[in-house]
Protein backbone atom coordinates (compact mmCIF):
# COMPACT_ATOMS: atom_id res chain seq x y z
CA UNK A 1 0.00 0.00 0.00
CA UNK A 2 2.82 2.61 0.68
CA UNK A 3 3.74 2.01 -2.91
CA UNK A 4 0.59 3.15 -4.04
CA UNK A 5 1.10 6.47 -1.81
CA UNK A 6 4.60 6.67 -2.35
CA UNK A 7 5.48 5.69 -5.77
CA UNK A 8 8.81 4.63 -7.37
CA UNK A 9 7.58 7.24 -10.31
CA UNK A 10 5.93 10.34 -10.55
CA UNK A 11 4.38 9.81 -14.09
CA UNK A 12 0.45 10.19 -15.52
CA UNK A 13 -0.45 6.40 -14.55
CA UNK A 14 -3.18 6.23 -12.36
CA UNK A 15 -3.56 2.83 -10.94
CA UNK A 16 -6.78 3.06 -8.40
CA UNK A 17 -10.55 3.19 -9.41
CA UNK A 18 -11.74 6.09 -12.07
CA UNK A 19 -14.28 7.21 -9.51
CA UNK A 20 -11.42 8.03 -7.00
CA UNK A 21 -9.86 10.19 -10.10
CA UNK A 22 -13.09 11.87 -10.59
CA UNK A 23 -13.84 12.66 -6.51
CA UNK A 24 -10.38 14.47 -6.74
CA UNK A 25 -11.78 17.27 -9.01
CA UNK A 26 -14.51 18.25 -6.60
CA UNK A 27 -12.06 18.23 -3.75
CA UNK A 28 -9.64 20.29 -5.59
CA UNK A 29 -12.32 22.90 -6.58
CA UNK A 30 -13.87 23.10 -3.23
CA UNK A 31 -10.89 23.72 -1.50
CA UNK A 32 -9.12 25.88 -4.21
CA UNK A 33 -13.36 28.30 -3.76
CA UNK A 34 -12.59 27.69 0.25
CA UNK A 35 -9.15 29.40 -0.61
CA UNK A 36 -10.03 32.03 -2.58
CA UNK A 37 -12.87 33.13 -0.46
CA UNK A 38 -10.85 33.08 2.53
CA UNK A 39 -8.27 35.47 1.18
CA UNK A 40 -10.92 37.58 -0.73
CA UNK A 41 -13.90 37.67 1.82
CA UNK A 42 -12.43 37.07 4.59
CA UNK A 43 -14.15 38.75 7.08
CA UNK A 44 -17.71 37.39 5.47
CA UNK A 45 -16.28 34.10 5.55
CA UNK A 46 -14.95 33.97 9.15
CA UNK A 47 -18.22 35.28 10.44
CA UNK A 48 -20.72 33.59 8.19
CA UNK A 49 -19.73 30.27 7.59
CA UNK A 50 -17.23 29.63 10.65
CA UNK A 51 -19.25 31.42 12.63
CA UNK A 52 -16.25 33.47 14.22
CA UNK A 53 -17.90 36.36 16.18
CA UNK A 54 -15.38 38.82 14.74
CA UNK A 55 -17.96 41.88 15.21
CA UNK A 56 -17.26 41.33 19.24
CA UNK A 57 -13.64 41.48 19.29
CA UNK A 58 -11.20 44.55 19.68
CA UNK A 59 -10.28 46.07 16.08
CA UNK A 60 -6.31 44.31 16.63
CA UNK A 61 -7.71 40.97 17.58
CA UNK A 62 -10.29 41.14 14.61
CA UNK A 63 -7.48 42.51 12.41
CA UNK A 64 -5.19 39.47 13.45
CA UNK A 65 -8.05 36.94 13.32
CA UNK A 66 -8.37 38.06 9.74
CA UNK A 67 -4.88 37.86 8.67
CA UNK A 68 -4.84 34.13 9.75
CA UNK A 69 -8.02 33.13 8.30
CA UNK A 70 -6.52 34.61 5.24
CA UNK A 71 -2.99 32.70 5.17
CA UNK A 72 -5.18 30.07 5.88
CA UNK A 73 -6.58 30.31 2.61
CA UNK A 74 -3.27 30.37 0.62
CA UNK A 75 -2.84 27.61 2.30
CA UNK A 76 -5.50 25.77 1.11
CA UNK A 77 -5.14 27.44 -2.59
CA UNK A 78 -1.30 26.12 -2.69
CA UNK A 79 -2.86 22.64 -1.70
CA UNK A 80 -5.46 22.88 -4.61
CA UNK A 81 -2.40 23.86 -6.85
CA UNK A 82 -0.79 20.31 -5.97
CA UNK A 83 -4.15 18.89 -6.59
CA UNK A 84 -4.29 20.42 -9.96
CA UNK A 85 -0.72 19.35 -11.20
CA UNK A 86 -1.29 16.16 -9.94
CA UNK A 87 -4.07 15.32 -12.14
CA UNK A 88 -3.26 17.15 -15.13
CA UNK A 89 0.55 15.59 -14.70
CA UNK A 90 1.33 13.00 -11.97
CA UNK A 91 -1.54 10.55 -11.58
CA UNK A 92 0.13 8.17 -9.91
CA UNK A 93 0.55 10.62 -7.30
CA UNK A 94 -3.19 11.16 -6.65
CA UNK A 95 -3.03 8.66 -3.32
CA UNK A 96 -0.17 10.86 -1.98
CA UNK A 97 -2.37 13.90 -2.97
CA UNK A 98 -5.75 12.67 -1.28
CA UNK A 99 -3.43 11.73 1.84
CA UNK A 100 -1.92 15.39 1.67
CA UNK A 101 -5.55 16.58 1.89
CA UNK A 102 -6.85 14.16 4.56
CA UNK A 103 -3.90 15.27 6.87
CA UNK A 104 -4.96 18.86 6.27
CA UNK A 105 -8.75 18.22 6.83
CA UNK A 106 -8.04 15.98 9.96
CA UNK A 107 -4.96 17.86 11.36
CA UNK A 108 -7.55 21.25 11.25
CA UNK A 109 -9.98 19.48 13.14
CA UNK A 110 -7.42 18.29 15.56
CA UNK A 111 -5.67 21.65 15.94
CA UNK A 112 -9.85 23.18 16.57
CA UNK A 113 -10.42 20.66 19.04
CA UNK A 114 -7.10 21.57 21.37
CA UNK A 115 -7.94 25.13 20.71
CA UNK A 116 -10.98 25.83 20.58
CA UNK A 117 -13.00 29.00 18.93
CA UNK A 118 -15.48 30.36 20.61
CA UNK A 119 -18.04 30.82 18.01
CA UNK A 120 -21.51 33.06 17.06
CA UNK A 121 -23.93 33.95 14.13
CA UNK A 122 -23.01 31.34 11.80
CA UNK A 123 -25.57 30.56 8.73
CA UNK A 124 -26.91 27.14 10.39
CA UNK A 125 -28.40 24.42 8.27
CA UNK A 126 -30.46 22.42 11.18
CA UNK A 127 -28.09 23.61 13.87
CA UNK A 128 -24.53 22.94 11.90
CA UNK A 129 -22.86 25.77 10.61
CA UNK A 130 -23.01 26.05 6.60
CA UNK A 131 -18.68 25.63 6.88
CA UNK A 132 -19.08 22.66 8.68
CA UNK A 133 -21.27 20.94 6.19
CA UNK A 134 -18.97 21.67 3.32
CA UNK A 135 -15.94 20.39 5.93
CA UNK A 136 -17.78 16.99 6.61
CA UNK A 137 -19.02 16.33 2.78
CA UNK A 138 -15.29 17.47 1.66
CA UNK A 139 -14.04 14.96 4.31
CA UNK A 140 -16.29 11.97 3.32
CA UNK A 141 -15.28 12.97 -0.02
CA UNK A 142 -11.35 12.65 0.46
CA UNK A 143 -11.73 9.14 2.58
CA UNK A 144 -13.93 7.69 0.05
CA UNK A 145 -11.47 9.00 -2.83
CA UNK A 146 -8.48 8.06 -0.79
CA UNK A 147 -9.91 4.52 -0.47
CA UNK A 148 -10.68 4.13 -3.85
CA UNK A 149 -7.31 5.75 -5.24
CA UNK A 150 -5.60 2.53 -3.46
CA UNK A 151 -7.63 -0.29 -4.62
CA UNK A 152 -6.04 -1.48 -8.03
CA UNK A 153 -8.02 -1.64 -10.96
CA UNK A 154 -9.07 -5.36 -12.48
CA UNK A 155 -8.08 -4.28 -15.27
CA UNK A 156 -4.88 -2.72 -13.74
CA UNK A 157 -4.19 -5.65 -12.00
CA UNK A 158 -4.83 -8.30 -14.79
CA UNK A 159 -1.46 -7.48 -17.21
CA UNK A 160 0.64 -7.66 -14.13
Amino acid sequence: MLTRIFPRQADNDYRGWRLGLWLMLPAVLLRAVEGVNSILRTHDVAVTADGIPLDTYPQAAADTAMTLFALNGLSLVLLALIGTVVLLRYRALIPFAYLLMLIDALGGKAIVMLHPIVRGGATKVGGISAGAIVNYTLLALLVIGFALSLVPRKSASAGR
